[in-house]
């Protein structure tokens, strides 16, 4: 079992979901570009999905990033396409999105630069739309 998972399945379980209660959409909302309605999102470290489920309520495509499988299984039936990885290792995603969020992750990785190094690769860069945002958002 690699290093995060185990944190995350067995020490964090209990934090991730008083993170999940605390958390809301009103916490990323103003710092996003406008939305068009066609963004793709990955949601890396996404927990639960409290944050961007309501990305999907509005219609978009959500994509999360998580290892603790009793998230996983939230995500699922909120409609998430879920990546099960390990942050702390490289992520391997061969899909590209509109926008990256890491919300409240990289205080929890030893190499912080590596994992945005590893997002900013996941950026949409073929997207001709200017209007369709882009970008690694982080808070």
């Amino acid at each position: 079992m690699a290093v995060f998972e185990s944190y995350y399945n067995d020490f964090y379980k209990e934090l991730s979901k008083i993170d999940m209660q605390n958390n809301s959409f009103s916490k990323i909302e103003d710092m996003l570009p406008k939305l068009y309605g066609n963004e793709e999102f990955l949601d890396i470290g996404c927990g639960y999905g409290s944050v961007s489920y309501e990305l999907i309520k509005k219609g978009f495509s959500v994509s999360g990033v998580e290892i603790n499988n009793e998230a996983l299984k939230v995500l699922l039936d909120r409609g998430f396409k879920i990546y099960k990885k390990d942050i702390s290792e490289s992520l391997n995603i061969n899909e590209r999105f509109n926008i990256v969020l890491l919300l409240d992750v990289l205080e929890h990785v030893f190499d912080p630069m590596r994992l945005l190094e590893e997002s900013v690769k996941l950026i949409n860069r073929d997207n001709n739309d200017i209007n369709a945002g882009g970008g690694v958002y982080h808070n």
